[in-house]
Formats: structure tokens, C-alpha cells, sequence
């Protein structure tokens, strides 16, 4: 097969890249908009590499893409938000390490916004901290722009009721209708404090504390209702995007150039999009060709990972997961020397940037227990957020001393224990992260882990059972080593047993037959097997066979 060359990528290694500012911002402008635009996956993956390429030729500009590169993670579209994840990624692999220098300095000064073990209290933060659901709900309010139009809608809604209580024509009859229906009856405030959960507080308050903006600003808005706190951040918003795109527009001379391009408006669009470069974090410093860092002495993505952060507690689950998928990309090129400060003597480095593992750990703890968005691919559900939270969680346990995993290890267990399934479920994927990556704690953690797992495969909810199955399928190879016979025997009966009572259709199905290949070693036909296979129809029995004897066994 002969493949012809995609024209629509600009040759990065051309004269003209390098020569000429306006050209090269166009070409770059064109990668971005690939991002969002492209046709299919290898369009838009090519196009990420191109922008890490631009980060290797032109190091000064990594705080640039960084910015632009954010607001691709906040998109609506799944496609685009891993496009926006594997830009970030190209851009840190052509981004040299950042090493401190060290010094005599012994003394580690604690920040005050930093989470520790010691201080968490994650019954706290599960009481009252508000839940990170699929969005914040404004879709669903009513946009008074202005008491005019307040007036006029409750006026329409008061005339409905009366046409469906039957009294559209009452006042023929000398009744009343105004002190009947009333303008406080269908006023949408009225409702507001009444509901319970407005009394949950944002989780960056709850883990704040009493103390900075966070204390000030619960206490200036508690006595307003959850629609009015709503509106109040949507009319700061628009106000802040007014004054935003003024600025943009004067300094841009008006724009006289869009209106006779003659371009469909719909690229033109995209082409503003792309050539606005929105300052979405502060800056920090930069490397120069040689790979050196200038005077920096602190880790120089400490503004990028706390917009992340930031954006990890957001309303809309779409700017969770883009957060999680950067962080995730960040994590695994550039936290080796995150928290440490140039000066600092070795063991001093070496605290602080524990100090800073803990607080990230921590952090993703919350989005675990917290995030409550599940979506649905076939016939089994997905936590997009949960998922890539764990993923970042199993990135930094890597790093961490086991003083701290036991830590982890611990809150991990009373979240597998907690009422709601979706904590519980939040709990396993961080088990099974930590498994994966720290299989030299097996030894240590996993028999005292393995009860609470195996009380995850009989859950009452089929997505708690399979994250419990697929838990034991990476350290299904330790379970002799580590375990008696007589446990592991017991596990494969339970296996067994949970093959024989959950119908085929069940999202833990699947997770369990792999478990148990692992586990038994090899698929043999024998006759407890073909108990549970007369169970599927015949037309899938050969196909879900065949397909568990292709799985890879030790």
C-alpha cells in the first residue's frame, strides 16, 4: 500500500519555521486547531508530536504551549481531551529534568496549603465536602439577565398554574386569583435553602480549613441559596470574559482583516480560537538551548500542576478527567524533583519532596472518594475520572517511602468500606494501582489486603465486583508465593461460585473469568467448567472459550 504525505502538517525543519515569527505562528496555530479538528486519532496524535517538536526547537516557549494546551484539556469531546493529553506529553519529553543545586539550608518550610496524613480526615471530607458530579447544573437554570425579564417570567408561570388549577376565568366569577397564586409561589428562590445539600461546601474549603479566602468567602456566601451563589459565579464569569475579549479586541485593532478574508465562519472561528494565546496559569521560568535551567531554583511546573489541581475539583467532569490525564503526563516526566529548592541540603531535598508527594497523593485520595460521574461503553460502566485518578495515584507511588504507602494503604481501606459504592469503587482502583506498582511491598501489604478485596468480588454492585476481579489479575502469579495453599484454594472457589450464581450479562463476568485463568494457572475443560459454560448459549460458548484460552498465562 503506497501512502501519500499529509500536506496539511508543516514541516517543522524547514528555513521558514525558524525565520519568520508570523509564519511559524500560523503553522502552530494549525497544529492546535488539528487538535480539535483532526479527522482521526493518528491526525491528531501527529499533530501532538509536531507541537513537542516546536518545544524542542524553541525551549523559551514552553510556558505558551503549556497555556494553550489547557484549554484543549477543558473540551467537551473525549477525542480532543487525550489529543490535548498526548500534546502535553510530547512537550515534557522535549523538556530537560530540572535538578536543584544543593546547599546547607536543613531547615524545610512547611506550606500552610500542603495535606498531610497526620491532619486528614477523610469522614470529614466525605460529610461535607459537595459532590464532583457530571456538571455544576447551570444548564438547567433559568438565565435572569435582568428583573424585567425575572417579572415577566414569573408573571407566565403564575397564568399556567392558574390554567391548570382551572381558574383561567376566575376573575368573572369575583374570585380573587391574585391572593389564590401568588408571585412567591412560583418564585425559584424559595426553594433554595430548603434543600440539603446546598449546605455542603466546595472540597477546596473543606481542605483549607478555617483559615485564608477559603473561611471568608464560605461565610460571605452562606446565607445565599445555591441558585443564587450560581448565578452570582455566572454573572462574574461573563464579566470576566466582557472584559477579557474588550482587551483582545483593542489590542487585536478590531479585527478588520476576518471580515475580508471571506472564510467560512466556522474556520474563522477555529482560527481566533487558536490564535488567542489565553494566559490560563502564571508564568515560570524557562529553559535555554543548552538544557540549562538560568536561575531557577525551584521546580519550574509548580504554576502548571496547580492549575491542575485546581481543575481536578472542578463541576464539570470534563475538566476533571483533562486535568487527571495532564497530571498524569506530568508526573511521569518531570516529578522526580518536585517540591525540592535549590540551596536545600540533600536530606532537606529529600523531605520536602516527600512533603509534596503527600500532598498530590492526598489530593487524588479526594477526587477518589468525591467524583461521582460514571458513563456507560457497551454493557459495562466506566469511571473516566476514578480511573485516571488511580493511574496518577499508582504514577507517584512509586516515589513514595512505605511509611507513607502504609498511610495511603490505609485511608484506600476505610474508602473500601464506606456506604456508598461509588467511594468503595474509588477505594479498589487505588488498591489496584498501588499493587501494579509496588510490587515490592507485595510481601508486606498484600495479606492484609487480600480480605478486603475478596469481600469487593460478592458487592452488591456489579462495578465494585469487577474492579475486586480485576484487582487479583496483575498479582494473581504472587497469590502461591504469598498466600497458604488453603487461601488460595478458597479463592478459587470463590471465583467458582461467583462464575455459577451471577448471570453472563453482568459487568464482573468478565473480570472474574480472567481472575481466574490467572489464578488456576492454565484453562482446562473439566467438569466444574462445563457447569458454568452451559450456562452461555451455544453460539457464543466456542468464542467465549477460545478467548480465555489466548490469555497469557504466569
Amino acid at each position: 500500500m503506497i501512502f501519500q504525505k499529509v500536506s496539511h502538517f508543516p514541516n517543522l525543519r524547514s528555513p521558514v519555521w525558524g525565520r519568520s515569527p508570523s509564519v511559524r505562528l500560523k503553522k502552530l496555530d494549525r497544529l492546535f486547531i488539528l487538535l480539535e479538528s483532526g479527522s482521526s486519532a493518528v491526525t491528531r496524535r501527529t499533530a501532538a508530536k509536531q507541537i513537542g517538536e516546536v518545544q524542542r526547537l524553541h525551549p523559551h516557549e514552553l510556558h505558551n504551549l503549556l497555556n494553550r494546551v489547557i484549554v484543549y484539556m477543558n473540551n467537551t469531546s473525549w477525542d480532543t481531551r487525550i489529543a490535548a493529553a498526548q500534546t502535553v506529553e510530547a512537550i515534557l519529553n522535549n523538556v530537560p529534568q530540572f535538578h536543584p543545586i544543593p546547599g546547607t539550608v536543613e531547615d524545610v518550610k512547611v506550606n500552610g496549603g500542603q495535606l498531610q496524613f497526620a491532619t486528614f480526615d477523610l469522614v470529614n471530607i466525605l460529610l461535607s465536602s459537595g459532590r464532583l458530579m457530571g456538571s455544576e447544573g447551570n444548564e438547567f437554570d433559568y438565565q435572569d439577565d435582568s428583573e424585567r425579564n425575572s417579572k415577566e417570567r414569573l408573571m407566565m408561570q403564575r397564568e399556567i398554574i392558574r390554567e391548570k388549577l382551572g381558574f383561567a376565568k376566575g376573575d368573572q366569577f369575583g374570585i380573587a386569583l391574585e391572593e389564590l397564586v401568588t408571585l412567591d409561589d412560583v418564585r425559584l428562590e424559595a426553594a433554595g435553602p430548603s434543600d440539603s445539600k446546598a449546605r455542603l461546601m466546595p472540597v477546596e474549603d473543606v481542605l483549607s480549613g478555617s483559615s485564608g479566602s477559603g473561611a471568608v468567602g464560605n461565610s460571605a456566601t452562606s446565607s445565599l441559596s445555591c441558585r443564587e451563589k450560581n448565578r452570582a459565579k455566572r454573572k462574574a464569569r461573563q464579566s470576566f470574559l466582557a472584559g477579557t475579549y474588550g482587551r483582545s479586541n483593542s489590542t487585536n485593532g478590531g479585527g478588520s482583516l476576518d471580515s475580508s478574508s471571506g472564510e467560512p465562519p466556522e474556520k474563522k472561528k477555529a482560527k481566533e480560537s487558536a490564535a488567542e494565546s489565553p494566559i490560563v496559569y502564571s508564568y515560570g521560568p524557562v529553559p535555554d538551548a543548552t538544557g540549562s535551567w538560568g536561575d531557577a531554583t525551584a521546580w519550574p511546573f509548580e504554576a502548571f500542576c496547580h492549575k491542575l489541581y485546581t481543575d481536578l475539583f472542578n463541576p464539570r467532569w470534563e475538566t476533571r478527567h483533562g486535568a487527571a490525564t495532564a497530571l498524569r503526563e506530568l508526573f511521569k516526566a518531570h516529578s522526580e524533583n518536585a517540591g525540592k529548592v535549590s540551596g536545600m541540603s540533600p536530606q532537606a531535598m529529600l523531605e520536602a519532596h516527600n512533603r509534596w508527594l503527600e500532598d498530590a497523593v492526598l489530593r487524588l485520595l479526594c477526587v477518589l472518594a468525591l467524583d461521582r460521574f460514571g458513563d456507560f461503553v457497551s454493557d459495562q460502566v466506566i469511571a473516566p475520572v476514578r480511573e485516571t485518578c488511580a493511574q496518577v495515584l499508582g504514577t507517584l507511588l512509586k516515589q513514595i517511602p512505605q511509611e507513607r504507602i502504609q498511610s495511603t494503604v490505609d485511608i484506600l481501606v476505610r474508602m473500601m468500606k464506606h456506604e456508598e459504592w461509588e467511594v468503595r469503587h474509588g477505594g479498589l482502583l487505588g488498591i489496584k494501582y498501588l499493587l501494579v506498582v509496588r510490587e515490592d511491598l507485595l510481601q508486606d501489604i498484600l495479606p492484609a489486603l487480600i480480605n478486603d478485596i475478596l469481600m469487593g468480588l460478592f458487592d452488591q454492585e456489579d462495578d465494585v465486583g469487577a474492579v475486586a476481579a480485576a484487582t487479583l489479575i496483575p498479582i494473581a502469579s504472587w497469590l502461591p508465593k504469598l498466600l497458604k495453599p488453603m487461601e488460595v484454594s478458597r479463592i478459587v472457589k470463590m471465583l467458582w461460585d461467583l462464575l455459577l450464581d451471577q448471570d453472563e450479562l453482568t459487568s464482573a463476568k468478565w473480570s472474574q473469568c480472567l481472575s481466574l485463568c490467572r489464578v488456576c494457572g492454565l484453562f482446562l475443560v473439566t467438569a466444574p467448567v462445563l457447569c458454568v459454560v452451559r450456562r452461555f448459549s451455544p453460539s457464543r460458548l466456542s468464542l467465549k472459550l477460545s478467548q480465555m484460552q489466548e490469555i497469557p498465562m504466569g
